[in-house]
């Protein structure tokens, strides 16, 4: 969640609804799974 104290942090959008997202949230699509392979390939490297 995009709060005052977690402004700092990247934000990402892996949904396929479109639509226009607040400011500072990257829209990279792809879906939960994908997103979740992402973590598990940065947990390994």
């Amino acid at each position: 969640m995009y709060t005052e104290q977690t402004s700092a942090g990247d934000f990402f959008d892996v949904s396929e609804v479109s639509g226009l997202r607040p400011e500072g949230v990257e829209i990279v699509g792809g879906g939960v799974k994908r997103f979740l392979n992402f973590l598990a390939e940065q947990e390994n490297q």
